[in-house]
């Protein structure tokens, strides 16, 4: 069939198959191959004929406008097209349940795929316009929808930033954008992540003015809130004082806070190489014992290296020393033995240093048990002086790490170290524990069967049974892992 125009609509008239219909399967023509045929045989009038007659589709005519206002229209007649395709994309639902919300996202994604194909196509001014509509809307929806797998949350991080990369490769009004940016901050619940670095090179006076004033008007919004609420506000006064130079007043924000920014404050006054002010910080952070090796602290807390490097720059060694001292003996890890000996290392102590925590360590063990050691070991590769450590203080909390490394070695040794959590879990009646008991006794009976002691062991299993004869759910437990009755 071929249609003909009629009055603009497309009439289909039959015409012989083209030369691109080939017979399918049985003597029938594939999908694509009819298509191809039918396509082929259009003229131009036909063709636009069948095409107006599609676009009465809301989707088909949003992608026909889109293509042609990137085809022959302007900047403004693209961004109108593309801003009006992300409201029909980025609808804002009450709720998506899983399956929906990577629906939705999937959508999303492919939107933005588009929007990047333009800007990389040159027209940031026309994609600049859409992808802060896109970023608005995917922010609301964020906040509404189930987003366990973070996908949605991806696509809300990448639609700001495209408008970002949009905004500095085109040419915005930037008294709007600076209006619009203070707007889009101070609502900010926190994502997606954004900065006024990425922006504040474009503004002019009077739009660096504007937004001040969105800041401004924002804090005497807050005034009077609580801490919590105040974590953006602080952050954005904080961005501001760092654009103008203003090293005491960022630190006067971040000392402002419950907890000062020990970390952020420090970064600052080394940048400005105020030697004293920076030591003098490092000496508070320490008497408030605010440092810690965890990375998820950082911000508020002190990084133990930060704290050894600045007393090792001044020449206090002795101070150096003492504070890497001071962190295992708090946090006896081995990320804090490996903080001892690179300041022993720098000190050339190491040696000294190393004897020293394992005193302390074997001091430890006599009263309660070796698992710091092991742990240590462990981490060095030594199994033998991690074997060595348990036989002697016993194993602790490291006691299944050290099991599953002593397994191929050791195995009677590996077994051995299960028998203390196998009395506790069969000290009292808990249905919630057999399964775990008779996979444990299946695991030990594994590893004495390696060291020839299988039989030995059954031995035990059957006197397990016969103790806890009572106790009908952790025989099917026991019968579930095949062990012998």
């Amino acid at each position: 069939m071929t249609p003909r125009a009629v009055g603009g609509q497309a009439t289909p008239t039959r015409r012989r198959a083209g030369r691109g219909a080939r017979p399918g399967p049985g003597g029938t023509a594939s999908d694509e191959d009819l298509l191809a045929g039918f396509l082929n045989g259009l003229d131009a009038d036909a063709l636009r004929g069948l095409l107006r007659e599609f676009a009465t589709d809301a989707g088909i005519r949003r992608a026909l406008l889109v293509r042609a206002a990137a085809s022959v229209g302007t900047d403004a007649d693209l961004a109108a097209t593309l801003t009006a395709s992300v409201k029909a994309t980025l609808t804002l639902p009450r709720r998506l349940d899983r399956r929906q919300s990577t629906a939705y996202a999937a959508a999303a994604a492919a939107l933005l795929d588009e929007l990047e194909g333009h800007l990389a196509a040159g027209r940031a001014d026309a994609t600049r316009e859409p992808l802060q509509e896109a970023a608005v809307r995917l922010r609301k929806v964020v906040m509404n929808v189930y987003d366990d797998a973070g996908l949605m949350g991806a696509c809300c991080q990448r639609a700001a930033d495209l408008h970002v990369r949009a905004c500095r490769e085109g040419a915005p009004n930037v008294l709007r954008l600076a209006k619009w940016l203070a707007s889009f901050r101070t609502s900010s619940p926190g994502w997606p992540r954004t900065d006024l670095a990425s922006y504040a090179d474009l503004f002019d006076e009077r739009a660096m003015a504007a937004y001040r004033a969105g800041i401004d008007a924002y804090a005497v919004r807050l005034s009077g809130a609580r801490e919590w609420d105040r974590r953006m506000l602080h952050q954005l006064q904080v961005e501001l004082a760092d654009h103008d130079g203003d090293v005491d007043g960022a630190i006067a924000i971040l000392r402002s806070r419950e907890h000062p920014a020990y970390d952020e404050i420090l970064e600052r006054l080394d940048a400005a190489g105020r030697t004293d002010d920076a030591l003098a910080l490092v000496d508070q952070a320490v008497r408030a014992e605010r440092y810690s090796a965890r990375a998820q602290l950082r911000g508020h807390w002190l990084s133990p290296d930060a704290v050894s490097d600045h007393y090792l720059a001044a020449g206090r060694v002795d101070d150096a020393l003492a504070f890497a001292r001071t962190l295992l003996v708090k946090d006896p890890s081995t990320t804090s033995l490996a903080h001892l000996l690179r300041v022993g290392s720098e000190t050339g102590t190491a040696a000294a240093q190393k004897n020293w925590a394992t005193s302390w360590a074997r001091d430890r063990a006599s009263r309660s048990s070796g698992d710091v050691l092991i742990d240590w070991a462990l981490a060095a590769g030594d199994l033998e002086e991690a074997r060595a450590v348990a036989l002697e203080f016993g194993a602790g909390a490291q006691w299944s790490q050290l099991s599953t490394a002593l397994e191929e070695t050791y195995p009677k040794d590996a077994a051995d170290l299960h028998r203390p959590r196998l009395a506790d879990d069969l000290r009292y009646p808990d249905t919630r524990t057999y399964p775990e008991i008779a996979e444990r006794l299946a695991t030990m009976l594994q590893l004495y069967a390696r060291a020839g002691l299988a039989d030995e062991f059954i031995a035990e299993i059957r006197g397990i049974r016969a103790q806890y004869a009572n106790r009908p759910s952790l025989q099917l437990a026991m019968d579930a892992a095949a062990l012998p009755r």
